[in-house]
């Protein structure tokens, strides 16, 4: 689909800009918010846990003022916007899969709500987006989602997750939810002696043409 195909070439773009570059900037000093695997696969390292000293109680509302004061203009990438809104905030922290996180697994709960301090290097890195198809008519303006693939490392735990697009009727993006959050291994590759990574550009990054199509309610 159109919109589909304009994200994926905007992502591409922004993902082999960002390897170029190397580098984000972190108050006065510069550090990585995204490493890259042995075999070139970009990672999200969350370095801040922004619950740290935050009662149980509180966290819901730290999460969603991280995230309404951080990307409250969104997040860029190369001339599209993807929104972050009050839709992302209230599925992040209360969707189906957060709720059962919460009840199931303790540890996958809070590095998920830790992770919402680095939405924007969520997106970035995310890749192979495929389209979902509605179950049902909806009653809010998206028209249809895809669902991207990204590595998140959170403390001592690697991840893979899940990063859900979605796309309004007037062809707005919003951050809808990260979700599947499974545990895994990732090997990091290392910094050379510079203390940047390794330049290659990682061509994998390219989105999955998969016509495949899931559902999603």
């Amino acid at each position: 689909k159109q919109a589909l195909q304009k994200w994926e070439t905007a992502l591409l773009d922004a993902a082999q800009n960002y390897q170029n570059g190397g580098l984000v900037q972190s108050g006065d000093s510069a550090q990585y918010s995204i490493r890259y695997t042995t075999d070139n696969r970009p990672v999200v390292v969350v370095e801040e846990n922004i619950l740290d000293g935050v009662p149980k109680s509180q966290w819901v509302k730290t999460v969603k003022d991280t995230i309404s004061g951080k990307f409250a203009n969104g997040i860029p990438v190369k001339g599209r916007l993807v929104k972050v809104n009050a839709v992302t905030r209230n599925e992040y922290t209360n969707s189906k899969y957060t709720q059962k996180q919460r009840l199931r697994d303790q540890i996958i709960y809070q590095d998920k709500l830790k992770s919402a301090n680095n939405l924007d290097e969520i997106i970035l890195a995310s890749t192979n987006y495929i389209n979902e198809d509605l179950k049902h008519v909806r009653k809010d303006n998206f028209k249809e989602f895809a669902r991207g693939n990204v590595l998140i490392r959170i403390g001592n735990q690697d991840y893979t997750a899940k990063v859900i697009i979605g796309f309004t009727k007037n062809n707005q993006m919003v951050l809808y939810d990260v979700i599947n959050f499974n545990q895994t291994k990732i090997k990091i590759k290392k910094e050379d002696s510079s203390g940047r990574i390794s330049k290659e550009i990682y061509h994998n990054t390219a989105m999955s043409k998969n016509t495949t199509h899931r559902r999603r309610e």
